[in-house]
């Protein structure tokens, strides 16, 4: 199994649904970058983030990157950045939604999954019911078009 770097919006929203804790059944180990742990602890993010991020589970642990890029990737948040960079440094995929974030990804050859493709794995595992948990991401304020709902559910056999 292989390590999971995780960006901040993806693991705010298994959190706020309930399958965060099928991360470490998936993965070997979760890394969440130092910048990342910031925006899941602010006073900004939701109650039960924050809570869950005061008490991390041992599968996960905080890394910082030994580079810093700033020329090639304008727009991008320090968490943003950082996501790719510690994933590369240490050969593991990334979890991210950020479209801006998933190009910085792809131009360095990394393994990328964003929310919905992570239910979609753990679905096909038997970790939990896609449908629902496509339900209760609809609920949360993630901005996903519902044409690429309807493509996931469909492409694993919910739908019409």
């Amino acid at each position: 199994m292989k390590q999971l770097v995780c960006d901040t919006g993806p693991l705010n929203y298994l959190i706020q649904i309930g399958a965060v804790e099928f991360l470490p059944a998936l993965f070997s180990q979760i890394l969440i970058p130092h910048s990342v742990y910031h925006e899941l602890i602010a006073p900004a993010a939701p109650p039960e983030v924050r809570a869950w991020t005061s008490r991390l589970p041992s599968w996960c642990r905080i890394l910082d990157t030994n580079i810093k890029l700033v020329s090639d990737f304008h727009g991008l948040s320090e968490a943003d950045l950082d996501v790719p960079l510690i994933a590369r440094e240490t050969n593991s995929a990334v979890l991210l939604d950020d479209l801006a974030a998933r190009k910085a990804a792809r131009q360095f050859g990394l393994l990328l999954l964003g929310t919905l493709g992570f239910l979609e794995l753990a679905a096909t595992r038997k970790l939990l019911s896609l449908p629902d948990a496509v339900s209760k991401l609809q609920q949360t304020i993630i901005r996903i078009s519902q044409d690429l709902y309807n493509e996931v559910l469909l492409r694993n056999g919910f739908g019409k």
